[in-house]
């Protein structure tokens, strides 16, 4: 209401309606490997899988994102096997991230660091993930469940975490106080499937620095 009464007494010009133009994104990747020199103390890794299935329906592309990274979590979180597994070695380090994009006509998958030993890391990180899939246990999904419901929960006491999501979501068509009831639609079985449609080797592209 203060902002419609401020706004309310200023004039502005009229503008044409805004045609916004999205670029028909392929599915395929463009190159597999890249590689560079620079000057860095250790190399770094990056691996990128780029996503196939991009849900056109709001309420699915939410869904969507919250049970990958779920999936992520399961698969390499900090507290998987295989993380503590790769540390253990020396191959990651505190610092080695994941996170996932989806937007309208896009989506990826990131995680990488720094590691003394990219191809074997690449290596370790395949073989981690064909092997942790078979064993996900519905105990493990009700505990990566219940952390991601509890950081939507935690959000609540920052006014600021809440205005900066709510915009967010609005923008892609989603009440942020209705997020709730699309993660309560998330089942074991959603992320066996989100783990096929994504986890793809033809998908995937290395980048490395030495």
């Amino acid at each position: 209401k203060q902002i419609e009464e401020n706004q309310g007494d200023k004039n502005f010009n009229k503008y044409e309606k805004i045609e916004r133009i999205y670029p028909e994104e392929p599915t395929t990747i463009h190159n597999d490997f890249i590689t560079a020199n620079m000057d860095v103390s250790e190399p770094l890794f990056r691996l990128g899988i780029k996503e196939k299935k991009i849900p056109k329906d709001t309420k699915q592309m939410i869904k969507q994102d919250f049970a990958t990274e779920m999936l992520i979590d399961l698969l390499i979180g900090k507290s998987s096997d295989l993380y503590q597994d790769l540390y253990d070695q020396g191959l990651v380090d505190d610092h080695f991230s994941n996170y996932y994009v989806l937007e309208k006509g896009y989506s990826y998958l990131l995680l990488g660091g720094k590691t003394k030993d990219p191809d074997l890391l690449f290596q370790k990180i395949l073989e981690g993930f064909k092997t942790k899939i078979k064993n996900i246990t519905k105990e493990q999904f009700d505990r990566i469940y219940k952390k991601n419901l509890g950081e939507y929960v935690e959000t609540f006491n920052s006014f600021e975490a809440v205005a900066s999501q709510f915009i967010s979501y609005n923008f892609k068509g989603i009440n942020y106080f209705d997020i709730l009831n699309i993660m309560q639609d998330i089942d074991f079985n959603d992320i066996h499937n989100r783990y096929e449609e994504l986890i793809i080797e033809e998908q995937m592209v290395r980048s490395i620095i030495k």
